[in-house]
């Protein structure tokens, strides 16, 4: 697919938001919106009202219309009470140029595919306080440029996927009314902003993010505090583990078995802010070439807030130590970011973020680099998670930076939002470049800076059972890389989801 056409598919689902807003608009016609509306003096004392008619006073409410297709969705989605369901479709066009070799001379530098993802999942629920949760999840792709799967073993233009349970778990919810739950399964985990615990198999990017775990919850109500401990055994190949493949291809989903344990504590009692602590270890035994073989302890902790009517804050940090691949490792990040919220009709929000992940010093015996353990997914960037495959030999394993960053959110009207955001990025140790083959992979000796990354995104709400988004994404190499890997690189996705 030439790039004119990705622009023309851009377009239109472009018009499909504008038409789907100016409709939504068009329907609250008859009533002022809330940015038409002045705004009113902080201390000004309101105008007193007309006294209404008694008997209008009285009146009940006029009843709000049912939608018979709303009804008929939500009897559908629990047709007997100890039983729901759901389900979802979620439908991607993604198109990048350069992500992985920043080379324009390279052959397969531009990529172009589409991608469906249809989703159910439904709960069994025989007694109040206890579920039986299942997801089954497909992803197929189709490639239109090139007009085939690049692996070797697959050169269709098809990718016929697997089909797999990524959720199917019982939790007990405040057993025995003591505040404490358990869930035992396959579940989905995420812990603060999903900086370190997110996605238990990255290398299926979006499809899953599922963990195979034992998680135990405590919340103390008296002291606005969380408690939540969770083991964790994911295994690299599916067919090896408890819950296997309804249809399987043999892949991956992360390059090492692990074993690990995470303990997490929440705190919520001071005013306006939140302190969360943790411990994570993760044990892990390399089943592919370029994964990992020895252990991390990684201690952190991270605070969050308003600081003022407008100011809103977040910083966590870790420091981690431990054995990997023969070598002692020591290594610590910090992630943060202060936002200035205007808090007017079109919601204007300004944030600036920074964050440190410690490199790998090439003159040192000690591994300095951070381990990003089970945060590998697209924080701020899916150019950059598709970026780490040549740099780190795998999908968002992002370490090895100082990421400087400036945002700007609005709200240009209902139901949509759109995010704008530049990135300065630097390298903290010249790790690859030290190494004659990183050189001729495009890393410099001495240089640092990797480059400006701009981030654009526009989320929309159509309905209430469809929405999506359009992203850009585009990369301009600093001179970290040398002349022959220093081209621009772009991502582009629409993606539409259903939901049932």
């Amino acid at each position: 697919m030439t790039v004119s056409r990705w622009v023309i598919r851009l377009t239109a689902c472009a018009w499909l938001v504008w038409l789907a807003s100016s409709a939504s608009a068009a329907g609250e016609a008859g009533s002022p919106s809330d940015a038409a509306k002045a705004p009113e003096a902080k201390d000004a004392p309101a105008a007193a009202a007309p006294k209404a008619d008694a008997k209008a006073e009285d009146a009940p409410a006029a009843a709000k219309p049912v939608d018979p297709i709303e009804d008929f969705i939500q009897k559908t989605k629990q047709p007997v009470p100890w039983f729901n369901w759901g389900a979802d479709f979620r439908f991607r066009d993604e198109y990048y140029n350069n992500v992985f070799t920043l080379n324009k001379n390279d052959p397969a530098r531009e990529r172009n595919y589409l991608r469906y993802r249809p989703r159910w999942w439904g709960t069994i629920t025989p007694v109040k306080g206890i579920d039986l949760n299942g997801r089954l999840v497909w992803e197929g792709r189709y490639y239109t440029k090139p007009d085939h799967h690049l692996a070797p073993a697959n050169q269709s233009d098809w990718d016929q996927g697997e089909v797999m349970w990524d959720n199917f778990n019982l939790r007990l919810t405040d057993i025995g009314g003591s505040g404490l739950s358990a869930t035992v399964g396959r579940q989905d985990l995420k812990y603060g902003e999903g900086w370190l615990v997110t996605d238990g198999t990255p290398r299926d990017g979006s499809r899953t993010t599922y963990f195979d775990a034992y998680k135990l919850s405590y919340e103390a109500k008296p002291i606005q505090t969380t408690f939540d401990a969770v083991f964790i055994h994911n295994k690299a190949d599916p067919e090896d583990d408890w819950l296997r493949n309804l249809k399987d291809l043999d892949l991956l989903t992360i390059e090492q078995d692990q074993n690990g344990f995470l303990f997490y504590v929440s705190n919520k009692s001071l005013p306006k802010t939140r302190i969360d602590a943790f411990y994570i270890y993760k044990d892990e035994t390399a089943r592919m070439r370029g994964g990992d073989d020895g252990y991390l302890h990684t201690f952190g902790a991270s605070v969050g807030g308003d600081l003022a009517e407008h100011w809103q804050y977040r910083a966590e940090g870790a420091h981690q130590f431990g054995q990997r691949n023969g070598r002692t490792a020591q290594a610590c990040g910090l992630n943060g970011w202060v936002a200035y919220l205007f808090r007017e009709a079109g919601n204007n929000r300004l944030r600036t973020t920074y964050e440190f992940l410690s490199g790998d010093d090439p003159d040192s015996r000690t591994d300095e680099q951070f381990d990003p353990l089970w945060g590998r997914w697209p924080l701020w960037s899916e150019l950059w998670a598709y970026h780490q495959v040549n740099e780190m030999g795998r999908y968002a394993y992002t370490t090895n930076l100082h990421r400087l960053a400036f945002g700007w959110a609005v709200v240009p009207v209902k139901r949509t939002e759109f995010l704008l955001d530049y990135h300065l990025l630097w390298a903290d140790e010249n790790t690859l470049g030290a190494t004659a083959a990183g050189r001729r992979r495009g890393f410099s000796r001495t240089d640092s800076f990797r480059g400006q990354l701009v981030t654009a995104r526009l989320k929309f709400d159509i309905c209430k059972h469809l929405s999506g988004h359009l992203l850009g994404e585009f990369f301009f190499p600093g001179d970290a890389y040398l002349k022959n890997f220093n081209d621009p690189a772009t991502f582009l996705r629409s993606e539409l989801v259903f939901t049932w």
